[in-house]
């Protein structure tokens, strides 16, 4: 999506994970990487790392110094990364309805939502159908950027 909207022409460095990502950008080894708050923000915060944007559609409360990407003037540009909880397709809805309720007490408890907040996560917590409507939505947004940068497997 960063090559496509910003034009330019750059290489894709497959990583097994975000630290060895990290060591390389870092080292210098390579130039730029698109990191998670969560694996960011230590380094950003010793000096060791500089941020130049965040990819949310709005300013992160952990930094908000930083512009959003669409500030910084790619327009339309948001990759988030998201976690949510799934369970099997025939789970009964009365199961499904008290693990939502039981996860979204979890998250709005004030200790977690401050450690989460401090990491730069930004908890949504939706209901079921919700949360469905956002994967279905998200999965269309990469299907075409997929098929735009003509990637294919293997």
């Amino acid at each position: 999506m960063f090559r496509l909207q910003a034009g330019i022409d750059i290489v894709h460095v497959a990583y097994p994970g975000v630290a060895p990502a990290l060591t390389d950008l870092i080292a210098g080894q390579i130039q730029m990487m698109f990191a998670t708050s969560v694996a960011a923000i230590p380094f950003m915060q010793s000096g060791t790392l500089k941020a130049l944007a965040v990819t949310t559609a709005h300013r992160s409360a952990a930094a908000d110094y930083l512009p959003t990407m669409q500030e910084a003037g790619l327009p339309n540009f948001e990759a988030t990364t998201w976690h949510g909880l799934v369970v099997p397709a025939h789970t009964e809805a009365t199961i499904i309805d008290r693990l939502n309720k039981a996860t979204l007490d979890a998250l709005h408890r004030s200790d977690v939502s401050r450690r989460l907040a401090a990491l730069g996560v930004e908890v949504v917590g939706s209901t079921p159908a919700q949360f469905a409507t956002f994967i279905a939505a998200e999965s269309a947004k990469w299907g075409n950027v997929i098929k735009r940068a003509g990637v294919h497997l293997g």
